[in-house]
């Protein structure tokens, strides 16, 4: 007698799971995504790069304040000037710093 329903093999249903995880976690990374997540997190990029010399926290802030239409690129220095202390940067003497 042939059987009206067939379950799928343990296989194709793992794959079938498999698939379906991560199918949902692009869907869910993409939704979750904030206007502001961009812009943050270029102002962490920015302060891993310089340290103390660069001021996350206002960098953040004017995120914020340009609700997420504001992106501050590292290497330019008309995007960041506001957010670095450059009296700390001249101060820095490079000689001691590259003694091996």
């Amino acid at each position: 007698m042939a059987r009206l329903f067939h379950w799928p093999s343990n296989l194709s249903l793992a794959s079938l799971l498999l698939i379906s995880i991560l199918l949902l976690s692009f869907v869910s990374s993409s939704l979750c995504r904030s206007p502001y997540s961009s812009c943050l997190r270029s102002c962490h990029h920015c302060k891993e790069m310089y340290g103390h010399n660069f001021s996350g926290h206002r960098c953040a802030k004017t995120c914020i304040k340009r609700k997420g239409n504001f992106k501050a690129v590292c290497t330019d220095l008309h995007s960041i000037g506001p957010f670095l202390d450059l009296a700390s940067l001249v101060d820095y003497d490079w000689a001691e710093s590259n003694t091996v």
